[in-house]
């Protein structure tokens, strides 16, 4: 499923795990602080999720066995 999003949406998720804040995320990715607000809920949305941490997980899980692109 994280094969699936954008490499800007990956990029967002990477940001998020790695605890940057919204006004860094956007200044990496190139989009305004709404911006990533808004793609953040679509990719909240996508999977089925509440709440930023599960993207950590998710990431942590997909890291642990191999999945995540370098």
């Amino acid at each position: 499923m994280f094969q699936q999003l954008s490499e800007v949406d990956r990029k967002i998720c990477q940001g998020i795990a790695l605890g940057d804040l919204t006004g860094e995320i956007a200044a990496m990715v190139g989009l305004t602080r709404r911006g990533v607000e808004v793609r953040r809920n679509k990719i909240l949305e996508h999977f089925g999720f509440s709440r930023k941490a599960q993207i950590i997980r998710l990431l942590v899980r997909l890291e642990e066995n191999g999945l995540l692109p370098g």
